[in-house]
């Protein structure tokens, strides 16, 4: 690495990934995965991994945060981490610390994706994202929910994000209503990420296995993907999940005006693409009652890329040099 090396970060509910990058160079190299849990702090965690890659001494760093950031800090609703651009600069002594939404990286970093890291979902063609203009969005379930826009204007690339797992979950059919009215005695106020997350599969399994009288247990949203290959209340839970993703998608799709596409992002879809193209998430996503027709044109895309985040926090970081 030169001596402008910057630091970049790709930081959910329960993983930490860094690693580094240079103004000269395209992308990024010695990536490495940490468990958020083992860690008092982000600082702690970024050290070690300097000292693990022998990093040389960083210039500036860009770190993609799983939660809102405003006024240059940052508190992650699924992970106990907290953020201060201030106070990361001077642990690490570099010259600019820079946070941004996990999922606005992500959508940064769709435009640096090549065809071998998409795969269309449904019938609807890639987007070109070399159009002189457009607006898509990305969504991903993980730990959280996980969603934010891109937008090229005038040669010009914006990335919008919120919090759109924080919305309110809106059922679209009787089963669904039960589903709202059993996570409400639990939880009050249901919102999307209740349901479309990890957890939310967890949640979704509970309320069928209670429903239908059938033994539950602890599960955790890997043992019931792979409970679904044999057990028909996981089956169903996995089928509901990916039919409310497709639901929540549309939703964001016709909130944003991401009409060009719809990326579908995270480690989630990433390790069982079979079981997202043979779901009803299409479905979920077209049906909008007046405006059926106009999602059902709207294509959707798999994101095979591993991390979005990390290409989009090194553009990120790079406009600032």
């Amino acid at each position: 690495m030169s001596e402008s090396t910057i630091l970049l970060g790709d930081i959910g509910g329960t993983h930490a990934r860094f690693a580094l990058a240079c103004d000269n160079r395209v992308g990024y190299e010695l990536e490495r995965v940490f468990r958020c849990d083992n860690f008092a702090s982000a600082e702690s965690a970024i050290q070690q991994y300097l000292e693990g890659v022998s990093a040389p001494s960083v210039r500036s760093a860009c770190l993609a945060v799983a939660g809102p950031v405003a006024t240059g800090k940052a508190s992650l609703t699924n992970n106990h981490w907290f953020f201060d651009e201030e106070g990361v600069r001077a642990a690490l002594g570099c010259e600019k610390v820079k946070l941004l939404n996990d999922f606005e990286a992500a959508a940064l970093g769709l435009a640096y994706l090549g065809p071998a890291d998409l795969t269309p979902v449904g019938e609807a063609k890639l987007p070109d994202l070399r159009q002189a203009e457009y607006v898509v969005a990305v969504v991903g379930p993980g730990t959280g929910f996980g969603a934010a826009t891109l937008i090229k204007r005038d040669g010009r690339l914006t990335s919008l994000s919120g919090e759109a797992g924080h919305v309110g979950f809106a059922p679209e059919s009787p089963l669904q209503v039960e589903l709202l009215a059993s996570l409400a005695d639990q939880f009050g106020r249901v919102s999307v990420e209740r349901l479309v997350s990890g957890s939310g599969l967890v949640n979704i399994f509970n309320f069928l296995a209670t429903r239908s009288k059938a033994k539950t247990g602890h599960f955790d949203a890997a043992a019931i993907f792979l409970k679904a290959k044999r057990d028909q209340t996981a089956q169903k839970a996995v089928a509901l999940f990916f039919e409310l993703l497709g639901q929540a998608a549309g939703n964001f799709v016709l909130a944003t005006g991401s009409f060009d596409g719809l990326f579908i992002a995270g480690g989630i879809v990433q390790r069982y693409p079979e079981l997202l193209h043979n779901s009803t998430f299409r479905s979920g996503f077209e049906k909008k009652g007046r405006h059926s027709e106009l999602m059902r044109a709207i294509p959707t895309v798999l994101v095979r890329h591993p991390l979005p985040g990390l290409l989009g926090a090194a553009a990120a970081a790079k406009n600032w040099h």
